[in-house]
């Protein structure tokens, strides 16, 4: 999840984010390219942040049942991964500003919403937030669960969308 965080930056206003609200899933994806290159150029090596997957997740496991904690510092951007299937997200601390092909909405702690399979955003934290994901997953090993529940961008999704539709 490629972010950064700096309560100087007013990352929605400089990024211009807000016109990615309400596309269709495509037209997201490619809107989100120059977010993604916005992103990159925090890191060193020129790949996407890694604070997010690794320093700020806790990870809980029971029965097939995986609950992603994610704590998201005040000033933060953040641009998802594509999920792959559905999930139940909890919004327990703060307050995020979500765009997404359904729209701008601002979630203030505590809020529970659905995420269909597809779904990919970018989030903005005007405050320090926690939010938890539920996902139904038979992968046990942490370092192997994004790959499973996610995709890097829309294109993946729809190839492996097609590949599903056309096992029969």
């Amino acid at each position: 999840m490629p972010t950064t965080s700096s309560d100087e930056i007013r990352h929605e206003e400089i990024l211009n984010v807000t016109t990615l609200a309400g596309l269709p899933p495509a037209e997201f994806n490619e809107g989100v390219k120059p977010l993604r290159a916005y992103l990159e150029q925090f890191n060193e090596d020129g790949e996407l942040a890694k604070m997010m997957l690794e320093d700020n997740v806790t990870n809980h496991m029971v029965d097939g049942l995986y609950v992603r904690e994610l704590l998201i510092p005040k000033g933060s951007v953040i641009l998802s991964r594509v999920h792959k299937r559905p999930l139940v997200n909890i919004i327990s601390k703060g307050t995020v500003i979500v765009i997404d092909s359904n729209g701008r909405n601002e979630y203030t702690a505590p809020h529970t919403f659905i995420s269909v399979a597809g779904t990919q955003r970018v989030v903005i934290a005007p405050e320090e937030a926690v939010w938890n994901t539920a996902h139904v997953t038979e992968v046990t090993n942490p370092d192997e669960l994004v790959d499973d529940l996610s995709f890097d961008n829309y294109d993946e999704f729809v190839s492996y969308s097609n590949q599903l539709t056309h096992k029969d």
